[in-house]
């Protein structure tokens, strides 16, 4: 199995951009959050401020990698992360696995981790929508859906801070393109700067157990 160096190099490879990238493990203690952040305590369960712990901890070890200073990362009342000046990131996290990627701005990063198992058959209608097969027993179906909800996650969070709102599954289609280890997103909506029509391009890769999925956006570049 590779270890953490290993696969933060490889998701490094998913990304545009250069990114600081830093795993940890949301089981183990973590260090106190810093004043201004809060996970929420007394709302949430233990198990999930030892995750928003380790995703903290993760991201200022990732500004570091880029050079810049560590810093607090409050959460908005949306939950998203309050990203320092002239950084933009993303968090997420298994059960055992808690990821950070972090950017300089302008560009903006959105990235999902999912244990690499199938989806339950009665939550792949939700995810996927008019995409869900009608044989939804099909070999390879689950997973299939496992990956297409990851990279949603993962566009989603990326571009957030160009929407500042949250939608649903059904605002984008993902296509898992024949380049392997690519996808396509494409706008079934107008939201924010984008139009129906409108797609993003992304990246995955299966490792360690688990499907990451990534999307890299510049908001500098005309056209989507």
């Amino acid at each position: 199995m590779p270890d953490n160096a290993q696969i933060a190099q490889a998701i490094r490879r998913l990304f545009d951009v250069p990114v600081g990238v830093v795993l940890t493990d949301p089981r183990q203690p973590q260090p106190d959050l810093w004043p201004g952040e809060d996970a929420g305590q007394g709302r949430v369960t233990p198990k999930r401020a030892q995750e928003f712990a380790a995703g903290r901890a993760a991201a200022r070890a990732a500004m570091t990698q880029l050079g810049c200073a560590p810093a607090a990362i409050p959460a908005a009342v949306s939950r998203a992360p309050v990203w320092p000046a002239g950084v933009h990131g993303s968090i997420s996290h298994s059960a055992t696995l808690c990821l950070a990627v972090v950017c300089r701005r302008p560009c903006l990063l959105g990235v999902d981790i999912e244990p690499a198992q199938p989806m339950e058959s009665a939550l792949i209608p939700h995810v996927l929508g008019h995409d869900a097969p009608v044989g939804l027993n099909k070999p390879g179906t689950g997973l299939v859906a496992t990956y297409k909800f990851s990279a949603k996650e993962a566009v989603f969070k990326a571009v957030f801070p160009q929407c500042e709102q949250v939608f649903g599954f059904d605002v984008v289609r993902i296509a898992l393109l024949a380049q392997a280890g690519h996808f396509q997103a494409r706008f079934q909506s107008r939201i924010g700067p984008y139009d129906v029509g409108d797609t993003l391009r992304g990246r995955y890769l299966e490792i360690a157990g688990h499907i990451v999925t990534a999307v890299t956006v510049d908001p500098t570049l005309s056209g989507h």
